[in-house]
């Protein structure tokens, strides 16, 4: 290494300035150890990034989120019977048409299937915040259940959006706790998810909730040729305007 060589040529080096040709042997060591422990200190910044590294949460871009299969069930492990599936799938796509909330399901394996290093409640959240469930104003809530949680048995998450009211939302929460949670305790998961489901819409009672009105499809349909007439015009006035500035 040229730590060595550089300590060998310094002791030469000393030895030549006091006339003298003898090897300084203690010198020399005394210099290797003085590198080798200089060499090790500069290591130790490497080891603690390395360390954080590992041990730091994976950022989103690197965690391969899982995309709805359709909304607004996704079912990724396929343990849901078809007509299971269906049945909900038809139940909560009619409270998102004419209610407008939007409630999502989302099955897994385990989060870290898709890189997740937190627990089920973290990334729930997560996936709500990734898959912008009920838009801007968050009317919509999204229940995640896990085949293996932390601890390898099933787990489940709840997170609702603040534009569901609160009243509602502890009506959800004490549903799935009383069908849902004993199911998957039992290992009667397909079973638990179906009860528990129809359990918190029936508790949260969305279907009294003033249907939405059709000014909103309307609205969600213009507003992108609204934004491009608007783009068009600007640049049409921006264009009117120079030509009609006059050189001084």
């Amino acid at each position: 290494m040229w730590y060595g060589n550089a300590s060998r040529g310094w002791a030469m080096y000393e030895q030549r300035r006091g006339g003298t040709d003898i090897p300084a042997i203690d010198d020399i060591a005394m210099n290797r150890r003085f590198f080798s422990l200089l060499r090790a200190v500069l290591h130790v910044p490497y080891a603690i990034f390395a360390a954080l590294l590992l041990l730091a949460p994976l950022p989103a871009s690197a965690q391969r989120l899982p995309q709805p299969i359709h909304a607004p069930v996704s079912d990724f492990p396929g343990i849901l019977p078809q007509a299971m599936e269906d049945a909900i799938d038809w139940r909560l796509a009619a409270i998102r048409a004419k209610k407008g909330v939007d409630l999502r399901v989302l099955i897994v394996d385990a989060p870290a299937r898709f890189g997740f290093r937190g627990d089920t409640p973290a990334f729930a959240e997560t996936m709500f915040r990734e898959w912008v469930i009920g838009g801007p104003s968050e009317r919509g809530a999204l229940l995640v259940v896990a085949l293996a949680g932390r601890e390898g048995k099933p787990a489940h998450a709840l997170v609702i959006g603040k534009g569901i009211d609160r009243r509602r939302a502890r009506a959800m929460e004490e549903a799935l706790a009383d069908q849902l949670v004993p199911r998957l305790a039992a290992g009667r998961v397909p079973e638990g998810i179906e009860a528990g489901i129809f359990a918190m819409l029936d508790a949260a009672d969305f279907e009294s909730l003033p249907d939405r009105s059709s000014w909103v499809d309307w609205i969600n349909i213009l507003a992108p040729f609204v934004a491009i007439a608007v783009s068009i015009f600007y640049a049409w006035w921006q264009m009117v305007r120079r030509k009609g500035e006059k050189p001084e």
